[in-house]
């Protein structure tokens, strides 16, 4: 596919700006450096990285609490740097969903000859994704999927008893406080249960669906980190119940521009991944709005 795009010839990277986003990498990941490119050796252990389909990212300033509630978007990006010689047109490691760098995705898989390597605290607990939300240039909340049945596949209980216990055991320590338990309540709208911290230094809940613990019919665990003036979802999320929204409030969210056209601000995007979860990402959408 990009095959006539690779010109061994060439003396410096020009070639990596007419990589498309789709196929940029997946090149990377096949075909040798240009000369200029070659001679840097920082490039060159990216691109050897990149083609041995592993990158390292661990993530453990997401969960240094309460230092994490200042990173800012330009922050993120430092600890995540390109090579300055090659041009890429995104940054392998994770993608923002727009123009206003408000919500940064973590995969570790975004495609099929890539895994991206998070984890957290030292390494000993895997990351499947996390979701980081800013707002006002400031973190709203985080979200990770320490564990995702339908990504990981199947899990050992002991694993998974191990997971949930270190994660509890790290975020009790940096939050300073114990936790207190959150069972299921259907009528109420809480699918998920699992254990709640709240302190002065910030908010965090570990989650896991209801049948882990009793049945060892492991779904998810999933851990979220907020800040105490965390907004949206991110502050619902600690709610004994779901915050309700009247119907009749919801057409003062319509907007009409000066050229007529007319829209809903405030729609969340949602990353679908790399596989075919299209309707789940956008019901997500819907719900998260």
């Amino acid at each position: 596919m990009v095959d006539h795009m690779i010109d061994e010839n060439q003396t410096d990277n020009r070639l990596l700006r007419r990589l498309p986003t789709m196929v940029g990498v997946a090149a990377l990941l096949s075909f040798t450096l240009p000369g200029a490119a070659r001679a840097d050796d920082e490039a060159t252990a990216f691109i050897n990285a990149l083609r041995a389909g592993k990158l390292d990212a661990p993530l453990d300033f997401l969960v240094t609490i309460p230092e994490v509630w200042n990173l800012t978007p330009d922050q993120l990006d430092a600890r995540f740097p390109v090579p300055s010689s090659l041009d890429l047109e995104r940054n392998p490691y994770f993608e923002w969903m727009c123009e206003e760098r408000d919500r940064a995705v973590f995969i570790r898989q975004p495609h099929d000859r890539l895994t991206i390597d998070l984890t957290i605290f030292d390494k000993s607990i895997p990351v499947e994704e996390v979701v980081v939300d800013f707002l006002d240039g400031r973190i709203n909340g985080i979200r990770m999927v320490l564990y995702s049945r339908g990504d990981s596949g199947q899990i050992d209980p002991e694993e998974f008893d191990r997971r949930l216990k270190q994660c509890g055991q790290k975020i009790g320590e940096r939050l300073g406080v114990r936790p207190t338990m959150r069972r299921a309540n259907l009528t109420q709208g809480l699918l998920s249960e699992g254990w709640v911290w709240i302190s002065e230094n910030g908010m965090s809940v570990l989650d896991y669906n209801p049948e882990a613990v009793a049945d060892q019919k492991f779904e998810y665990l999933r851990l979220r980190l907020a800040p105490r003036n965390a907004q949206g979802i991110h502050a619902a999320a600690f709610q004994s119940r779901p915050a309700a929204v009247r119907v009749s409030q919801l057409p003062s969210n319509v907007t009409t521009n000066d050229d007529g056209d007319v829209f809903i601000p405030g729609i969340p995007m949602v990353d679908q991944g790399p596989k075919g979860y299209c309707v789940v990402a956008s019901v997500q959408r819907l719900f998260e709005y």
